[in-house]
């Protein structure tokens, strides 16, 4: 699994409902493919779109990141949009 249920950064902590978590998870599952997916990657993260203090600090993640990015936004069946992301090709 790419993420842990529970996002934990020193200034936000947040948990994503479990339907919503389902959905992200399967959505993302193709990124770690060992033939189709991205390599060494690092950095992820995820906001709920609508939140200031979410959407800022991830945006900082995504700007301390190096090389290649992929960043996406997934739109739960529950209405709740994410911005979901990591870093790859170290």
């Amino acid at each position: 699994m790419l993420f842990q249920m529970r996002v934990n950064y020193e200034e936000v902590s947040f948990e994503v409902p479990d339907e919503d978590w389902k959905e992200i998870v399967a959505r993302t599952a193709d990124w770690s493919d060992p033939d189709d997916g991205y390599e060494c990657m690092d950095n992820f993260r995820v906001c709920r779109i609508g939140n200031p203090a979410q959407e800022a600090l991830y945006e900082q993640k995504r700007e301390e990141g190096c090389c290649g990015s992929i960043d996406t936004i997934i739109m739960c069946s529950s209405a709740h949009q994410y911005r979901v992301g990591c870093n790859y090709g170290h």
